[in-house]
């Protein structure tokens, strides 16, 4: 039998249906982050990711293998420089969007 692909937060699970407002909230922090990164403000872009990365949480079941992967990353990325941050939440937040 074939194993599920894993990511750096554990295996990955491909048929979890995720709502178009999840994914808005967390396209729209990808698209604005991306200007604070060029501007070197990775402080207000980890602020920005966590926030989206809060909102979609809330936003998925209780349940969702998602939901845990986003709460895992922002604890983790907590602990982080910001701009170590930012790239934890963007690979949880793409990780997210792949589904």
């Amino acid at each position: 039998e074939e194993e599920a692909p894993t990511s750096p937060v554990g295996p990955v699970r491909h048929d979890e249906f995720i709502d178009q407002d999840v994914k808005d909230c967390l396209n729209e922090a990808i698209r604005d982050g991306a200007a604070l990164k060029e501007a070197g403000k990775h402080m207000e872009c980890f602020e920005l990711y966590e926030r989206a990365c809060q909102s979609a949480s809330a936003l998925l079941p209780v349940d969702s293998d998602h939901r845990g992967r986003l709460q895992l990353s922002i604890a983790r990325a907590d602990s982080m420089s910001p701009d170590r941050g930012c790239a934890i939440l963007r690979y949880a937040m793409d990780d997210v969007l792949r589904s």
